[in-house]
């Protein structure tokens, strides 16, 4: 372990920020963890913030795969974890791994600028009004993608009058106050799939629009949930077109068709909160269409020595590429990994300025070349789990540095496991 001593500010204490500060402090850095919230875990234990605080809603993701490599979820829990069960999952974490770390907790980051000197000003607000300002040799951002509700370009949103009034997935407080509703959820990412879920488990009429999978799961194995395709082959979620736009009643699909409903719910996302960095800071991160683009997802090459975690398309499983992302950052800073050169990272900034976004298996590869611990080529078990997009944590703890010898018997297991499933429920993460 290198003996650095510099400290490095971790803006953020849910996952990114928990697994960033784990992972630094293990190669000898010493982070200061910036919160505003009374405890770390972020939208887990929030509370009234977030969809994951309703009560009863479960992730849309399998436990062995909602959770970081060094600790696994408690026996009792179910195949897949409700909110509570990970916040309390993150509790223990960070009693574990981040003994030492500096945390300060009810603390707002209020801008982060260039130190004349080199290195980063971070101005903070503590909740008693006290303010101060420090320099960090670097600064890893680890605000949260789930910060500043977007609408995704929801056309005619603010029309809506039905019963139960159109609302973003981060104001869903449970099943309870829809019953006896037609429901439509918009957006089939984690949000989504997990009110889905939530709402049909409880017997209310719900549609979900937006994964295309969902209408004929047999021809789109890979991106299959197996809950979702088993409650729409039982009729209790019907599978809707994507929406066009939303009339005073309802909504107007792609497909020209139009219904009635009595609630919508919107999980279309959020907005990337950096409104810490100056404009001309800001600007260099953000898109024309509001996404943020990083070259291999979380550096600029105008910005040395900050990190962005967590700001990529997180539909699946997303705990363990999250822990990932902070194990690359640790070792390129420290010197495990040899940081990509600068012609690199303007061509992979370039092609995330004009690029789709890779996918979440996609991105956890980047991450893992990065960090050096790709699966092995000839590992079949691996292959197939990565194929699928069952990303365990312990994919990533077969080689290279911090390899466990543990994690050989995970991976066999998750995919003989995958092998029994139906071919329908191939790729239960997405």
């Amino acid at each position: 372990m290198p003996g650095n001593a510099e400290r490095i500010a971790v803006l953020g204490g849910g996952p990114a920020g928990i697994a960033a500060a784990r992972w630094l402090g293990a190669r000898g850095f010493s982070p200061v963890v910036f919160e505003r919230g009374g405890r770390l875990g972020g939208l887990w234990t929030q509370g009234p913030c977030s969809t994951a605080s309703a009560e009863g809603l479960t992730a849309n993701t399998p436990r062995a795969a909602t959770r970081f490599a060094d600790l696994d979820h408690d026996e009792a829990v179910a195949a897949r974890p409700s909110a509570d069960a990970i916040s309390a999952y993150l509790t223990r974490y960070t009693a574990g791994f981040a003994l030492g770390t500096e945390i300060r907790l009810r603390t707002s980051v209020d801008s982060v600028a260039r130190h004349p000197i080199g290195g980063w000003m971070v101005r903070s607000t503590t909740a008693a009004t006290t303010r101060r300002e420090e320099a960090f040799a670097r600064v890893v951002v680890a605000t949260g993608f789930y910060a500043e509700r977007s609408f995704g370009g929801l056309r005619g949103a603010d029309r809506f009058t039905g019963p139960g009034g159109l609302v973003h997935s981060s104001g869903y407080r449970g099943a309870a106050e829809h019953r006896g509703r037609r429901v439509l959820v918009i957006g089939g990412g984690p949000a989504g799939g997990a009110i889905a879920l939530d709402l049909a488990g409880a017997g209310v009429s719900v549609a979900l629009a937006g994964p295309a999978w969902l209408s004929s799961p047999a021809a789109h194995p890979a991106r299959c949930d197996a809950a979702l395709a088993a409650l729409c082959a039982e009729g209790r979620l019907l599978p809707a077109p994507p929406v066009a736009s939303v009339t005073t009643h309802g909504v107007y699909f792609a497909d020209g068709t139009a219904e009635t409903y009595d609630s919508i719910i919107a999980a279309t996302g959020y907005r990337p909160a950096l409104s810490i960095f100056p404009p001309g800071l800001e600007a260099a991160l953000v898109t024309a269409d509001g996404r943020i683009a990083l070259a291999e997802s979380t550096f600029h090459p105008d910005l040395p020595g900050i990190a962005v975690l967590g700001h990529f398309d997180q539909r699946g499983a997303a705990l363990p590429v999250i822990e990932l992302q902070a194990r690359a950052v640790a070792y390129l800073w420290s010197g495990v990994a040899a940081m990509p050169a600068q012609a690199r990272l303007a061509e992979s900034l370039a092609a995330a300025r004009s690029g789709p976004r890779p996918d979440l298996a996609e991105t956890a590869a980047r991450f893992a070349r990065l960090a050096g611990v790709s699966p092995p080529h000839t590992h079949c078990a691996a292959a197939a789990l990565m194929a699928a997009g069952h990303l365990v944590p312990e994919l990533f703890r077969l080689a290279g540095p911090d390899a466990d010898p543990r994690a050989e018997l995970v991976v066999a297991r998750e995919a003989a496991a995958l092998c029994r499933r139906s071919p329908v429920g191939s790729a239960p993460d997405d």
